[in-house]
């Protein structure tokens, strides 16, 4: 399964840089909302079954070819926001608030496109990989009814005794949209491939889940 894999993402690679160095290149601004979630879980329990989807951001800049024999490249720079909601227990024991984390993302995507009339409905899938830059936790935790607020900036490295997440993500990513007169409505899906933990016993996991939709402009190069 692994080997598979590893084969398809680097077809899908190749098959986008050498699409976006031997056609007309398209540059574009797109932005809008991310609806993320997280996986965490070990041997014993999954710990993100009582996590909620965040709602975040995205904003960055494209670059895409024309399909050419059914099939395009598309990159770009993104910064996006990634994380979840917890609102658990009750007034006398739980815990309500947000684990936030900002990335740097660089997508690879393989696309294709059809007409109909005035409007372009296109799709793609392939790669992407994220650098962590920031994030913070901040939870309310109620014990017995009394309420205190743990507020914590997210430490970033590999030290399982120091670090709370792994700086390097990598993952698959699928979307689709339609395009009119260059402007251009997308929905995409990115699942994460990377554990995040620094801590690896008892095969602890963590990974990125998210829904983005956006809305971008292209301009012909």
């Amino acid at each position: 399964m692994k080997k598979h894999l590893a084969v398809s993402i680097l077809f899908l690679f190749s098959v986008t840089i050498i699409n976006l160095h031997s056609q007309a290149l398209n540059i574009g601004l797109k932005g809008g909302l991310n609806f993320s979630n997280m996986l965490e879980e070990s041997d014993y329990t999954t710990f993100s079954d009582v996590y909620n989807y965040s709602t975040g951001y995205n904003i960055g800049i494209m670059l895409s070819t024309p399909p050419v024999g059914g099939v395009g490249g598309e990159s770009g720079l993104y910064l996006n926001t990634r994380g979840y909601r917890i609102d658990e227990g009750d007034d006398q024991n739980g815990v309500v608030g947000t684990y936030k984390t900002l990335w740097l993302e660089v997508p690879f995507k393989a696309t294709t496109a059809a007409k109909l009339g005035p409007l372009t409905f296109f799709a793609g899938a392939g790669v992407s990989g994220s650098l962590g830059l920031s994030g913070s936790m901040d939870m309310d935790i109620t014990v017995l009814g009394n309420t205190t607020n743990n507020t914590e900036d997210i430490v970033w490295g590999s030290d399982p005794e120091e670090a709370d997440l792994i700086r390097i993500d990598y993952g698959a990513v699928a979307s689709a949209g339609v395009e009119f007169m260059s402007f251009m409505l997308e929905l995409g899906y990115y699942y994460g491939l990377a554990n995040l933990s620094p801590y690896t016993e008892d095969n602890y996991v963590i990974s990125s889940r998210y829904f983005s939709v956006s809305l971008g402009y292209k301009f012909g190069l």
